[in-house]
């Protein structure tokens, strides 16, 4: 695999991920893919930090590596939770509303 173009995760995951070079690449430009997860994480309640991390445009050293690797561990928790909300599991709903509700808040307080 080329380390200069964007990887998926999984077909199914749902989640695109940047690498570390590309992002390095193109610094305050984002590929279409990167932009999808963006979408994708904000919509699963992520903050702005938090999806700076998962598509790879602020991995600068091993602790942001380590809290991307927890991230995209969330990400895939989030997307069956936000799965099972869809379907009217009134707990997903609650908790879903919860994870954006903080993430609003997290912004907020970041900005």
């Amino acid at each position: 695999m080329d380390n200069q173009t964007p990887q998926k995760l999984t077909a199914d995951s749902g989640l695109l991920v940047g690498t570390q070079a590309t992002a390095v690449k193109i610094v305050g430009d984002y590929t279409a893919e990167q932009l999808e997860t963006a979408e994708l994480c904000a919509e699963l309640g992520f903050s702005t930090k938090e999806i700076l991390l998962i598509v790879g445009t602020e991995v600068k050293n091993i602790a942001d590596a380590i809290a991307k690797g927890r991230l995209l561990a969330d990400y895939k928790v989030r997307k069956v939770n936000y799965e099972m909300a869809q379907a009217g599991s009134s707990p997903a709903i609650a908790k879903h509303l919860e994870l954006l509700q903080r993430a609003k808040i997290e912004d907020q307080i970041l900005n």
